[in-house]
């Protein structure tokens, strides 16, 4: 519990650290998360055998969050043209090694981290608002999480899922539903207290409503990576998180959060 905390508390003096910084500092530690997301996921699958396979997904996760830069527009169109043409020769060339199924299974695998964990980055540049969507989105998914861990010990007593996560209980997931909700709502209250002069006041209900919705999608981002792990008999899909396992053992409830997220706020400034 203990490594648990500093870890934790470590991440978050680095979250901050990088906030302060130009946007270019979080797109690249977010092209860092995205990379090693997809090694954990190719080495927990299997996949990481197929090298050519692995470094054209992990380059594709590297570049995926600066598609929203100055030059993006032409980033994107180019990034996937180069890595859809790399998976179509390294099938042709593997063809008694490589089978469609293991194309397939990287193909999305390398989407859902590349796509999920980028737009997260993507809100902080959205517009005047994008520190707090961007804390908006790791206080719903990480909320969720630390809330259903709480109440799950104290009073769990019902089984979530529990094939797939046979420590996850039905009264953790609401304890994180209302712990999500209400740490939205303290985060709004925070943020209407010091936000820069001139910016509206962020608006409660919609931000409730949000978490509301969004919540849910975190828990079932951690259920399917943790499907993943049970299918593969594997415990945790790394250990450079001390006390928390690998870059997708903390980050797999965002790739559910992050695209709803940022699909919601082109409707939607909040405010």
């Amino acid at each position: 519990m203990k490594t648990r905390i500093v870890t934790g508390l470590v991440a978050f003096a680095l979250l901050v650290a990088v906030l302060l910084l130009p946007p270019i500092a979080l797109y690249g530690a977010f092209s860092v998360l995205c990379a090693m997301g997809i090694y954990e996921m190719f080495a927990v699958t299997g996949l990481k055998k197929h090298r050519e396979l692995l470094v054209a997904a992990m380059a594709f996760g590297a570049v995926a969050p600066f598609f929203r830069h100055a030059y993006g527009h032409w980033l994107w169109a180019v990034a996937t043209a180069v890595w859809v043409l790399l998976i179509v020769v390294v099938s042709l060339k593997k063809l008694d090694t490589l089978c469609i199924q293991d194309v397939g299974l990287a193909s999305f695998l390398t989407l859902l981290i590349s796509i999920g964990l980028s737009c997260i980055a993507y809100c902080r540049t959205l517009n005047e608002y994008g520190i707090f969507y961007l804390m908006l989105a790791l206080i719903i998914a990480w909320g969720s999480d630390i809330g259903a861990y709480f109440t799950g010990t104290v009073c769990g007593r019902h089984k979530l899922c529990p094939r797939i996560s046979p420590k996850k209980t039905v009264e953790g997931f609401i304890g994180g539903w209302v712990s999500a909700v209400l740490l939205c709502l303290l985060w709004v209250f925070i943020w209407n207290r010091c936000c820069p002069e001139g910016l509206a006041p962020v608006s409660y209900w919609q931000v409730g409503l949000l978490a509301l919705f969004l919540s849910p999608l975190s828990v079932l981002g951690d259920l399917f990576a943790s499907l993943i792990k049970r299918q593969y008999d594997t415990k945790d899909y790394g250990s450079i998180m001390p006390g928390h396992g690998g870059v997708m053992d903390r980050f797999d409830s965002l790739t559910l959060v992050g695209p709803f997220l940022f699909a919601i706020l082109h409707i939607t400034a909040l405010v």
